[in-house]
């Protein structure tokens, strides 16, 4: 029995649990910016834990002619390297698809004992006639979306339609308003896939793109669709931004789909993955004359407070349907005005993503002029080097990307070389690897105009909001 002198004993408050995802917004300069009147920001979303639930993965297998020999029988192992790794407790379900759809495996837990009878399934698969890409993704979407867990929808193709739905305007509209609750990731076989077409497609659905042209590149493929479906937290995450009366969003350092939501600016990320932050770089321009918020003046040292340049929303959707809202303010610190001081890691981060959305830039203009594209790109990486070198710039993720970007430099040297456009699946490779992580995507919207045969028509208008 405790003493009368003893403190009386407290019931601890119950603890709040943690939030599923984080936002964070940090400057440049910490310093806010030389005048008060530029600030450059790094938005980082995370995810602090897996969406809960059962895990359901769907394939559709193309059989299509276009797939005969090594495409389909690269699909056939990239199908039973997924039934070997995949954890125990995954729901599969397989369809193959030609010009119509053939059910091979209805949904089926991944277990010790099923694994060798889901394998024996997959004996014998040969090849038909056509493609009918809608028709797979509708059947794809009507069973993820019989899951009560995460669903994702793995497309292995080669990217060739020829039934159905052919338009990439009614592909990408078939994804955006038919997948639901599931994902969409694509795998491109045959060293003449269609990329942009696959890309277009995985970006609208929320997952992503891999190429895999021989079938070395099969077992890291399907390594990160494992990892994907794994650690999804949200299909769905989109970004506001509300600037302050006065400030206006000068650049967004993203390429991908952005439209107006009334006086805000919003643009849609890709899936957001436990473990694998998204980012998005942006510069925001306060007006002359414009309030600077409490605290603060246009002079140089300015009394200490805070600037407001206004308040950046992230809104993320789970498999479920739980929706999760986090609104960040833009504000910087004015007490340190005028400081020429950056936060290197910030920095770096901001400049991969410059780098990263000239990389794409260059992409898309290499198919019409590919020496006007090459040019263009060692100017601009010239100049994104002097920044780096004057910020004085030591990170390992930079120093990669600017490696990537020189090896695309000497694609495009080679195309401009021969007076041809450089090899369209290589480029989108290397723009894929030197961008990931950035947010910087494909925009499918505008590629919709355009049927498949119009590759190059597609890719002069790919990208959106450029970075000059």
């Amino acid at each position: 029995m405790p003493s009368l002198s003893s403190p009386p004993s407290r019931t601890a408050p119950p603890s709040r649990p943690a939030a599923p995802i984080r936002a964070v917004l940090r400057p440049e300069r910490p310093g806010a910016v030389v005048d008060l009147r530029r600030a450059r920001f790094l938005l980082t979303v995370e995810a602090t834990e897996p969406a809960p639930g059962e895990r359901h993965l769907v394939v559709a297998l193309d059989r299509s002619s276009s797939m005969r020999g090594k495409p389909l029988a690269d699909a056939v192992l990239a199908l039973r390297t997924l039934v070997r790794a995949a954890p125990d407790g995954t729901r599969l379900s397989v369809l193959t698809f030609d010009g119509s759809i053939q059910r091979l495996l209805p949904p089926t837990l991944l277990a010790e004992r099923s694994r060798p009878l889901v394998l024996a399934r997959l004996e014998g698969i040969e090849c038909g006639k056509w493609t009918d890409h809608s028709a797979a993704l509708l059947a794809g979407f009507a069973l993820g979306n019989e899951a009560g867990g995460a669903a994702h929808l793995l497309l292995l193709t080669d990217g060739y339609a020829s039934r159905g739905l052919c338009g990439l305007d009614q592909l990408v509209e078939l994804v955006r308003h038919g997948a639901g609750r599931t994902t969409v990731s694509t795998l491109g076989l045959s060293d003449d896939a269609e990329g942009w077409v696959l890309g277009a497609l995985a970006r609208t659905g929320g997952g992503i793109y891999q190429h895999a042209p021989d079938s070395r590149s099969i077992e890291p493929a399907i390594g990160a669709e494992l990892g994907l479906l794994e650690g999804l937290h949200a299909a769905q995450v989109e970004v506001r931004f509300r600037p302050a009366p006065g400030v206006s969003l000068r650049k967004l350092y993203h390429r991908g789909p952005a439209w107006r939501d009334g006086d805000a600016r919003a643009l849609r990320l890709p899936r957001l993955v436990h473990g694998e932050p998204l980012e998005v770089a942006f510069e925001l321009e306060r007006e002359p004359g414009a309030s600077a918020g409490a605290g603060a003046s246009d002079a140089a040292g300015a009394s200490r407070g805070s600037i407001r340049w206004g308040m950046v929303e992230v809104r993320a959707v789970t498999p479920a349907g739980r929706e999760t809202r986090h609104e960040v303010p833009m504000d910087g610190d004015a007490g340190r005005a005028g400081s020429s001081g950056v936060d290197a890691p910030v920095a770096a981060a901001i400049l991969r993503h410059r780098v990263g959305v000239a990389i794409l830039d260059a992409c898309t203009a290499q198919v019409s002029d590919a020496r006007r594209a090459a040019a263009w790109l060692r100017g601009r990486l010239r100049e994104l080097q002097v920044l780096a070198t004057e910020y004085q710039l030591d990170d390992a993720a930079l120093r990669a990307t600017f490696a990537r970007a020189a090896l695309l430099q000497r694609e495009l040297d080679d195309a401009a070389e021969d007076g041809e456009g450089a090899a369209l699946n290589g480029l989108i490779d290397l723009a894929e690897l030197c961008t990931r992580g950035t947010g910087s995507v494909v925009d499918p919207r505008a590629l919709a105009a355009n049927p498949i045969g119009t590759r190059s028509q597609g890719i002069q208008s790919m990208l959106v909001h450029r970075d000059d």
